[in-house]
């Protein structure tokens, strides 16, 4: 329906994330948000509801990263009538350490589970039941000059699945 994909002048429209996301190993998700049953609307088609239940001694992470760094894009590509979404989450982390080089190296093989909110409030999750995002770019930099930012440039890429849109808090303990 064409006049549900028209901005009303209320609707803010502010680009970037905000400087938190949250991460989760998808092994470590008992179960996710149920889908909106029997949706009405295309803003429910594409919505989560209730909680994620985590397997024992499991949570999700919360991770700070460089304010104004946090970009999702999500594209929709493919020939006709085999268009498929990719999702591709980029942002900054400042600092360089040997845990952030350890982290890449624990994870860059595993399925993830991301929720990512922009600045208006749109809370989206990367990775689903049967699919989780990818660390598929991980750059730590140190810097050549002194006003030179140092730390890890990530992208996370989920593939061949809609992102879907949720407005819980994801479990931290």
């Amino acid at each position: 329906m064409l006049e549900d994909l028209i901005q009303e002048t209320s609707v803010d429209n502010s680009p970037g994330t905000i400087s938190t996301i949250y991460l989760a190993e998808k092994a470590d998700i008992e179960s996710f948000p149920a889908m909106t049953s029997s949706p009405t609307t295309n803003a429910q088609k594409s919505t989560r509801t209730g909680t994620f239940t985590m397997k024992a001694s499991k949570t999700f992470n919360k991770v700070e990263i460089t304010a104004g760094t946090g970009e999702l894009e999500i594209k929709v590509s493919g020939s006709a009538r085999q268009l498929a979404p990719v999702s591709t989450l980029k942002l900054k982390r400042a600092g360089l350490s040997a845990s952030a080089i350890g982290w890449i190296k624990q994870n860059k093989n595993k399925e993830l589970v991301i929720v990512v909110q922009d600045r208006n409030g749109l809370q989206t999750i990367l990775g689903d039941e049967q699919e989780g995002a990818f660390l598929t770019d991980a750059t730590p930099k140190t810097g050549a000059k002194a006003e030179d930012e140092r730390g890890v440039e990530f992208t996370f890429t989920y593939s061949g699945f809609e992102p879907t849109v949720w407005s819980g808090t994801p479990p931290l303990t």
